[in-house]
């Protein structure tokens, strides 16, 4: 198997060699191997989620409530990539599902929701694209447009392609 391994891999220009075998199999708990993750975070993947996000609020509310000035600080950076002078996405730790923990989901899908802070003063989209790393957006800083009931929230299922609604709980 090695040998027909080191054989493809010199196929496609790629020098290997053997050094030496490890000592067993490798290190598990109850067969499962200990995982280290790294992810990376950066204006490009910041851009795509707030994308999402801003035509998430624009399916939801409609065309013409996202083309309020109180957009145009996120859609330049969606757009051009222009910083703001606070933090416009944010990662979090703590998932969009009520039920969910940060090591157990209740779904795969994706989750978009939208809504005002607690203050009525700013609105923000959370984004979690297969329910794993949650995205805070800040869609309007200081909102000056006329105030409308926002609390919106889906999951995209993408094995059954059903789009089903997130309803609040009590």
């Amino acid at each position: 198997m090695d040998e027909r391994l080191i054989a493809i891999l010199s196929q496609r220009g790629i020098k290997f060699q053997k050094v030496g075998t490890a000592g067993g199999p490798p290190p598990s708990v109850e067969g499962l191997a200990p995982l280290d993750l790294q992810a990376r975070f950066d204006d490009t993947i910041f851009r795509c989620v707030a994308k999402i996000a801003f035509n998430y609020l624009a399916w939801r509310q409609g065309a013409d409530f996202v083309r309020s000035d109180g957009f145009n600080v996120l859609r330049t950076f969606v757009r051009y990539g222009t910083r703001a002078s606070y933090p416009l996405v944010t990662v979090r730790t703590e998932p969009i599902l009520a039920d969910d923990t940060p090591s157990t989901r209740q779904t795969v899908g994706h989750l978009v929701t939208a809504s005002w802070t607690r203050d009525s003063r700013h609105i923000v989209g959370l984004v979690s694209l297969f329910n794993s790393v949650t995205y805070a957006v800040s869609l309007a800083k200081d909102f000056a447009g006329v105030w409308r009931p926002l609390q919106t929230g889906h999951h995209f299922n993408y094995r059954t392609r059903f789009i089903d609604m997130l309803v609040t709980g009590p």
